[in-house]
């Protein structure tokens, strides 16, 4: 019996625990006759969404052999990665997630003065699911055939929802002011003061610390205080394991408090 075409988990932890049984359900038969009809579901999937987006700006590529539909715009890299459930399902049908990632070449060159590993510093500015972007936020997983339908309903999600998410990071007016709202969805508080720095300098950047880390009471003065540590001890500023320690780091890098 044909699956709906599309499940959605409202939990990540639902989510991984239905991905991980659509895994172990697939059938072991014909390996290599499913291998080649993932292929060719998952090729015939990519193909339809990548034409659908071609007149937004987008194109189609392969990343380590996964579809990946890209668009640039200045320093920013969008990307649409289309990911396969290991094996076709006893229905006939290939499991298939949708994920965005959004990079910032900026972030790469500014990251190189703190992270651990200065050549693998990265540009990444959002990785999330699609769903992610939805009200209430889920994780959907497409069951994808030869049917159009599950294609176009996987277009109308990216269309209503990861387009517009890109979008606000086209305007350099719109981003600094959602930036200094706190309004940019699924982008840390850390990550906004590198994206600040990136797009508008360090400058902005101290002004960014003051007016959204510094003046929150308790988080602002422990800030300050590792900041100003890190900078009178001359210490290598490194990216840590939480929001604090990265803001810290970050601040110290470049100077943004005055001791």
């Amino acid at each position: 019996m044909r699956l709906p075409h599309r499940q959605i988990c409202f939990r990540e932890s639902d989510f991984l625990q239905t991905w991980q049984e659509m895994s172990r359900v697939g059938s072991i038969f014909g390996s290599k006759r499913n291998r080649n009809r993932a292929s060719d579901l998952l090729n015939l999937t990519a193909s339809y969404v990548g034409g659908s987006l071609y007149s937004d700006g987008f194109s189609l590529f392969h990343n380590g052999g996964l579809p990946l539909i890209e668009r640039r715009e200045g320093p920013m890299i969008e990307e649409i990665l289309l990911r396969p459930g290991r094996t076709i399902l006893p229905d006939g049908s290939l499991p298939l997630r949708i994920t965005l990632h959004l990079n910032h070449l900026g972030l790469q060159e500014s990251r190189m003065r703190y992270w651990p590993s200065p050549t693998r510093a990265p540009s990444v500015v959002a990785s999330i699911d699609v769903g992610q972007l939805e009200i209430p936020t889920c994780w959907p997983i497409w069951l994808v055939s030869e049917d159009q339908t599950e294609k176009i309903d996987i277009v109308d999600w990216i269309q209503r929802l990861a387009l517009p998410w890109f979008d606000l990071f086209r305007s350099e007016a719109e981003l600094r002011r959602r930036l200094f709202q706190e309004k940019l969805p699924l982008v840390g508080l850390d990550t906004s003061l590198e994206l600040v720095i990136a797009e508008f300098g360090a400058l902005e950047g101290a002004r960014f610390l003051d007016q959204c880390v510094l003046a929150r009471p308790g988080m602002g003065e422990r800030i300050r205080s590792q900041t100003l540590r890190i900078m009178r001890a001359k210490e290598a500023s490194k990216i840590g394991n939480s929001v604090e320690d990265n803001l810290s780091a970050v601040a110290a890098s470049f100077r943004l408090i005055n001791r």
